[in-house]
């Protein structure tokens, strides 16, 4: 069926509908702000008001909602930002993104203030653990415009902006903690996208945000479900900002400890060695993730391997073993570790003398791996 054209009196007609309708609201919102400083603004007539600007909002153009600024302003008001009903900041949220949207690149409020709407958005975000909440299908619904609009790429033009970071991370990984397993795994991808993007973009990952997600991959957490959020944005950041500085930490936390504290037996030692085992299972799951994210901490576990304390000796001996015995995935472009580092490989087999049992018995694991790898692999190797 051949489509009607609309008559032009009718296409102006609804255009100027729309002018008047984004006019109403807007004045609405400017009333509105006008009283709120005097009062609470019951929650009944702020959704009703925040619901008709989305509504609005939503079906704006971009760079064609000049008549909506003060409207967008309005949505950003203390009184709504901090009102006391939740379900009333998730509107203003769902407004404010709207807006980010429709006047991007330059959002039409200071400083300060977009940094109280990034804070809004990152409080929403957070009830993503709330799958059964009447408000969830909301709450996805602007993280998935939050990701689309990269909105949180403002948050280098506000004040403390690692505190902003901090924030997105804490909240992410709260996020992929909760709730049940499928919603989690739903919510991984968008989650690992607003990260990787974001933390890609910062000169330096806050080290708050880095020791946050490098303590999911423990051996105590790393079978939890945000493990697997921090494995994607860790490996999709491996060759931008995060290589550096999580060398640099590990190397920092395994290579720092107070000299007494690293001695069999002294004060504090099996704390100290229950660290170094954890540290050392972190770097294990990062060379299985990506080899640039340990580089610069193999040539210290090369020199370990020739600890004085024998403790750590067969710790070290064990997680070389097991690095040394990784296969990469079929069709991978990664070389084998044995390959790369022979002197490494030279060092572990030198275990297999070792003055201590444990380490002796440590290394022999090793080389059994590796030999059933090597037998796995064949010609690769």
């Amino acid at each position: 069926m051949p489509r009607q054209s609309q008559p032009r009196g009718e296409g102006r007609a609804k255009k100027a509908a729309g002018v008047d309708e984004a006019g109403s609201v807007a004045a609405a919102f400017a009333r509105g702000k006008a009283t709120q400083a005097a009062r609470v603004v019951p929650r009944d007539e702020a959704l009703a008001r925040l619901k008709a600007a989305a509504d609005v909002l939503a079906r704006t153009a971009q760079g064609k909602g000049a008549e909506l600024e003060a409207c967008v302003r309005a949505a950003s008001a203390d009184e709504l930002l901090r009102h006391p009903e939740r379900d009333v900041r998730l509107w203003a949220a769902k407004c404010l993104a709207e807006g980010l949207r429709i006047f991007a690149p330059e959002p039409p409020m200071d400083s300060e203030r977009l940094r109280l709407v990034l804070l809004l958005f990152l409080e929403q975000l957070g009830a993503l653990q709330e799958t059964s909440s009447s408000n969830y299908v909301h709450v996805v619904g602007l993280l998935e415009r939050l990701l689309e609009i990269r909105a949180f790429m403002l948050l280098f033009e506000c004040s403390e902006p690692e505190e902003l970071l901090n924030n997105l991370v804490t909240t992410c990984l709260s996020a992929s903690r909760a709730g049940a397993e499928a919603e989690a795994r739903l919510q991984e991808s968008n989650l690992a996208t607003l990260l990787t993007s974001t933390l890609g973009e910062a000169d330096e990952i806050p080290k708050a945000a880095l020791v946050a997600l490098i303590e999911e991959l423990t051996p105590q957490r790393r079978r939890g479900p945000a493990a697997g959020l921090v494995r994607r944005v860790l490996g999709g950041l491996a060759h931008r900002s995060a290589a550096l500085p999580i060398n640099d930490f590990l190397n920092t936390a395994l290579y720092t400890l107070p000299s007494d504290a690293d001695t069999l037996g002294g004060p504090g030692s099996a704390l100290a060695l229950e660290r170094v085992e954890a540290l050392l299972g972190v770097v294990h799951e990062l060379f299985m993730l990506e080899p640039a994210l340990v580089a610069r901490v193999l040539p210290n576990l090369q020199a370990d391997l020739q600890a004085a304390n024998p403790a750590r000796r067969r710790l070290v001996t064990t997680l070389v073993g097991q690095m040394l015995a990784y296969r990469p995935p079929q069709g991978s472009l990664r070389n084998f570790l044995i390959v790369t580092h022979p002197l490494l490989a030279d060092r572990h087999r030198e275990r297999l003398g070792d003055a201590d049992e444990g380490g002796r018995l440590a290394a022999l694991d090793g080389a059994d791996q590796l030999l059933l790898m090597a037998s796995d692999a064949g010609d690769e190797v």
